[in-house]
């Protein structure tokens, strides 16, 4: 009896041994209690076709019965290739499958904007306008545009200010061309005078000059000695008539010189001696009736 029990459990453990490998590679159909063995492949599935692969019931090896089943596609797997648009093409992405090589290609929808990079080409001045032209640096198109003028730049210097000589002057140059101007401005202005005196022939003169330009006039004439007639710008020869002297002199406005007498006088004509002569009008209108006036108004 001992040894048909030992008998039976070497059997066991040897059929445990050999048939487990076998019995965990069987899935079971809880449906029709089915042993399926592992999935056979007939077709791989690609990119765009789907693949078929079967299995086989080990339930009852002497009647076997399979199942199909259908494998989906892949899909495509797809490398992408960018070239971006520009100013002259639209831009392209290109898609090509590392499995099958099927590509296919997309445009961008617009092209891009030019890339410009400027220069000067003329350089602006002042009464003459400029040119920047504009170059794309892709495709190399280009135009150009006018730059406005710059203007006169001009720093102004005072070449003359105004006296009794004329008005003031300014001079208005252009640092960047040197162009040039000048502008009058302000008023004239009134001599300034200081007085000089000298003494000629007897005679005192007085004279007006101006400090800054230096124009004159004589503005006074007297005699220091009257022995002596003073000097003259014209001479006339008179006759010894005290009657005579004495007419040409008041007409000239030396009368109390004629007065003296008996030699030849001189008719002065000079802006001092015509002021002296008002100042003795009256002086010698009397020794005008007194000489009998002959010889008309004074």
């Amino acid at each position: 009896m001992k040894r048909y029990f030992y008998l039976l459990l070497i059997t066991s453990i040897f059929s445990v041994l050999c048939f487990f490998p076998f019995s965990v590679s069987l899935q079971v159909n809880a449906e029709n209690d089915c042993v399926w063995g592992e999935w056979i492949t007939d077709s791989e599935p690609d990119c765009v076709q789907p693949g078929r692969r079967h299995r086989i019931c080990m339930l009852d090896p002497a009647y076997p019965h399979e199942e199909t089943e259908i494998i989906p596609p892949l899909g495509h797997d797809y490398d992408v290739e960018d070239i971006l648009p520009n100013c002259t093409s639209r831009g392209v992405k290109t898609y090509k499958c590392k499995r099958c090589g099927y590509e296919y290609s997309e445009e961008y929808g617009d092209l891009a904007e030019h890339q410009y990079s400027s220069s000067v080409t003329v350089q602006p001045a002042c009464e003459k306008n400029g040119e920047i032209k504009y170059t794309c640096t892709v495709c190399g198109i280009s135009y150009t545009e006018s730059v406005e003028k710059t203007g006169h730049k001009y720093k102004e210097t005072t070449v003359k200010l105004p006296d009794c000589t004329g008005v003031g002057v300014k001079k208005y140059v252009c640092s960047e061309c040197n162009d040039s101007y000048t502008e009058e401005f302000g008023v004239i202005q009134p001599h300034s005078f200081e007085e000089k005196t000298e003494i000629k022939d007897n005679v005192k003169i007085t004279t007006e000059v101006c400090r800054n330009c230096g124009y004159s006039f004589e503005s006074e004439r007297t005699v220091i000695n009257n022995n002596e007639a003073p000097p003259v710008a014209e001479e006339k020869n008179l006759k010894r008539d005290d009657n005579s002297m004495l007419a040409v002199c008041a007409a000239a406005g030396i009368a109390d010189i004629a007065l003296l007498g008996g030699f030849t006088a001189s008719v002065l004509s000079d802006v001092s001696v015509l002021k002296w002569y008002k100042k003795r009008k009256k002086q010698i209108i009397r020794l005008r009736e007194a000489a009998g006036g002959k010889y008309g108004k004074l």
